[in-house]
């Protein structure tokens, strides 16, 4: 009997994420139901991981805020190797019941586009961790509004009215790997949305 293929590795940030929700639906996407997923607090841990040869694949938001960083200073040991565009969990303005009048809003970093601040007299923009380290804060009375994860006022009805829902943006993502798939002019797929459009505005 031959032995069983490995299973691949891969690592993300989590749990709890947006990178757990989403590298779960990429696996199932390429029928990967069998492959280890661990995760872990920063990006750097998963580099360090791929490093070792304790995992194959790291996915991380291309505007997660360490991502260019990662990029950048492991570029001859850590190599994009593919990316996709997914949409995330959904994302609301909550407020703590009882707060009548707002005043300080909490939010991750990347998120701050998304809404308008002005509404609150003190934005505290976490510049770490994640959108879940944002949700923790805000159960512990950080804040008087936040921008979460929808599902915090679906789990947590007593604490939290729902003041806004932002709804999920459409981000891209990377896979990074130990092994270049990079070997010709450029790696893209002839079967993307751009080349479809393309073919249809030659009548192809």
């Amino acid at each position: 009997m031959s032995a069983a293929a490995p299973r691949p590795r891969f690592v993300t940030l989590g749990p709890g994420t947006n990178h757990d929700v989403v590298t779960r639906a990429y696996l199932a996407f390429h029928g990967l139901d069998a492959a280890h997923l661990r995760f872990v607090a920063e990006p750097d841990a998963a580099v360090a991981m791929i490093a070792r040869g304790e995992a194959d694949f790291l996915v991380l938001c291309s505007v997660h805020p360490d991502a260019m960083r990662i990029t950048g200073q492991n570029f001859r040991r850590l190599y994009i190797v593919d990316t996709f565009i997914s949409p995330s969990k959904t994302l609301a303005v909550l407020t703590r019941k009882g707060v009548a009048q707002p005043r300080v809003l909490g939010l991750f970093g990347p998120t701050r586009d998304y809404v308008d601040a002005s509404r609150w007299e003190k934005v505290v923009e976490e510049k770490t961790g994640s959108i879940v380290t944002v949700g923790d804060r805000l159960l512990a009375g950080d804040y008087d509004s936040a921008l979460v994860y929808l599902d915090y006022a679906e789990r947590y009805p007593d604490r939290f009215d729902v003041t806004e829902v932002i709804g999920s943006p459409d981000d891209a993502w990377v896979v990074f790997g130990a092994e270049r798939a990079f070997k010709d002019v450029l790696l893209a797929s002839r079967e993307s949305f751009v080349a479809g459009a393309v073919r249809a505005a030659r009548g192809a």
